[in-house]
């Protein structure tokens, strides 16, 4: 076959790749969506646990999920509510006629072992669907949200699935785990950080924890982010130290680009770890839970998008070095689209930690990517065959071809042209 000709098919091959791209990216959205998307999608079917779901009134206490049990008895616990904290216990291991008498003694039993020694999940990360959790290893109606300590070993924390007098699903605290907690004790006797506040910081509270314990956890944010820089900064002498190459700017970039997410991570986790180790309130680490997994987020993402940073501007100085126009246009756009959907990715994970649900939204974006795509199709093709033609290189600057009608050289190499 002559060159121009294979070139010729080549091209057209390609050129058959964005409608490709458009086919497996509306399958994909097929398979990918929700269930409640996918019966939007494709008409005739139904879903019938979410049909389920709908036929159950609200719970009064939000005991429909185990987020929303786990919630309720921290909020019940924040106002010193112990009978209403005692609706989220599943008081089935004591004797009828007393559950009525010691369920507010259990709760405040439960409220001590949490504070002091026990490792929970923020409330962001607990499933909040009427099954629970189905991906673990536990029975279906048994959601394990953390485990705390005792003399003669560890202990699973469990919110457990029961059933309403309207046969709807209502999510406790398992009487496995309440059986095991110790007797009444004294809470200033038990808390660590109370033994060592002053009469004041003890007597007055904010949402039923010493007004001291909250300026202790403001302290530790203090101390574990100072922590975390000295920690970073030596770190990073370190690998100068250590790391000497030949492109130190190359080094240097990295470095920079590990250093202020690093940190932030680093003073999440100590902030996290301190916190329960000297016994703040499990009230306080829960209200603080939601902003240690945004900054955490914030944390990941900021690292991703300086990497991405880091990559492209070698690829810019490369193509730049060897005057490719085309590889620096295509590198500049890879540029921008990796950082819009690491944004996305981001408000969608940050949306979803402060408990808006985004199924919904998931679904309309998907919908409105698929109807964008199908519209600029033309678009489309003109981009995914330039980046082609850039990267494989079918033809190169310089290069005498005949395309179509068309016969000439090859002078540049654009986005769209």
């Amino acid at each position: 076959m002559p060159p121009k000709e294979k070139i010729r098919k080549e091209l057209s091959v390609w050129a058959a790749l964005p409608r490709l791209f458009i086919c497996l990216l509306f399958f994909s959205m097929l398979i990918m969506a929700p269930p409640q998307a996918q019966a939007q999608l494709l008409p005739g079917t139904s879903d019938e646990g979410a049909q389920e779901e709908a036929q159950y009134d609200p719970d009064p206490l939000g005991r429909r999920t185990p987020r929303g049990a786990f919630l309720g008895y921290i909020e019940a616990m924040s106002s010193e509510d112990y009978v209403k904290a005692a609706q989220y216990l599943d008081l089935g291991f004591l004797p009828s006629g007393k559950r009525k008498l010691n369920g507010p003694e259990v709760a405040q039993s439960l409220q001590l072992v949490l504070d002091q020694s026990a490792d929970v999940k923020p409330a962001a990360m607990l499933d909040n669907s009427f099954d629970g959790n189905k991906g673990d290893a536990l029975e279906p109606s048994i959601d394990q949200i953390g485990t705390f300590q005792l003399e003669d070993g560890s202990v699973p924390i469990f919110l457990e699935k029961t059933t309403g007098p309207d046969e709807a699903p209502v999510w406790l605290f398992s009487a496995q785990t309440l059986k095991q907690l110790p007797g009444k004790a004294d809470e200033s006797e038990v808390l660590t950080v109370n033994q060592y506040l002053p009469e004041p910081l003890l007597e007055h509270r904010w949402a039923g924890v010493p007004a001291g314990q909250w300026l202790i956890m403001l302290l530790l944010a203090l101390i574990s982010y100072l922590v975390a820089w000295v920690l970073v900064a030596a770190i990073a002498f370190i690998v100068r130290q250590v790391w000497k190459p030949v492109d130190t700017a190359k080094r240097n970039e990295l470095i920079k680009a590990f250093s202020l997410p690093v940190k932030l991570y680093t003073a999440v986790m100590l902030l996290v770890y301190s916190a329960r180790e000297i016994g703040i309130s499990i009230i306080i680490r829960q209200y603080f839970s939601e902003a240690t997994i945004i900054l955490a987020w914030v944390a990941i993402l900021i690292l991703l998008m300086r990497l991405v940073d880091v990559s492209s501007g070698i690829g810019e100085r490369r193509m730049t070095r060897r005057g490719n126009l085309g590889g620096l246009s295509a590198i500049l756009f890879f540029r921008r689209a990796a950082k819009f959907i690491l944004i996305a990715i981001g408000i969608i994970s940050i949306l979803d930690t402060l408990g808006f649900d985004i199924t919904t939204g998931l679904a309309a974006l998907g919908i409105g990517g698929l109807a964008l795509a199908l519209g600029a199709q033309k678009t489309v093709e003109n981009l995914v065959g330039s980046l082609t033609v850039i990267f494989d290189q079918p033809v190169r600057v310089g290069d005498y071809c005949k395309i179509g009608e068309i016969t000439g050289t090859v002078e540049q190499i654009g986005m769209r042209s």
